[in-house]
């Protein structure tokens, strides 16, 4: 059975695997140890290299920064947003699922309860003691912010959650077209 992972394997000794679209042509194939597939992989395109610390570093700030923009947490390249507060079932480009089973994003919302908490506390403190206004004139704008906030950051946390969970255990894939 061969699988197609263009842009190699970012860590192929903890089977996280990055991707990008190329022609098969252009292509070698390699066995690595982890995976009982052969994966192909373009000798040509720029691959991780370095240690497996240095990879992993690459790997993780590559993976926060798809988080950060809401793309697929397993290849980059579209959305996992459909609009604004619903995230799509799966990933157009390379088919992997978001949506799993019931209560899978509770974590996401656990996250984005804890981040406004963590983020309110902070103000609080930085109002009250660094620049010494009143509590009472403080309670207003921890209030909105604590109402403003989870809702500009919902997409954000099940952005990281699902980053989180591909770079964990992998996303499962459903089949595509032709596939």
């Amino acid at each position: 059975m061969h699988e197609f992972i263009p842009n190699g394997v970012g860590l192929a000794d903890m089977g996280v695997l990055t991707s990008r679209c190329l022609s098969k042509d252009h292509l070698t194939t390699q066995r690595w140890p982890f995976c009982e597939k052969n994966l192909y992989y373009s000798p040509t395109l720029p691959q991780p290299h370095g240690n497996k610390v240095t990879v992993a570093l690459q790997t993780l700030k590559q993976s926060f920064m798809r988080a950060l923009n809401l793309k697929c947490p397993a290849c980059g390249r579209t959305s996992i947003v459909a609009r604004p507060f619903h995230i799509k079932h799966h990933c157009q480009n390379c088919y992997s699922i978001y949506k799993r089973e019931e209560g899978f994003f509770v974590g996401a919302i656990l996250a984005n309860v804890v981040i406004t908490e963590l983020i309110v506390l902070g103000v609080c403190f930085f109002a009250l003691l660094i620049l010494g206004f009143a509590y009472e004139s403080v309670l207003w704008l921890l209030f909105s912010l604590a109402i403003i906030f989870p809702i500009g950051f919902f997409h954000h946390s099940w952005s990281f959650w699902l980053t989180l969970d591909y770079l964990v255990e992998g996303l499962p894939k459903i089949r595509g077209p032709g596939r």
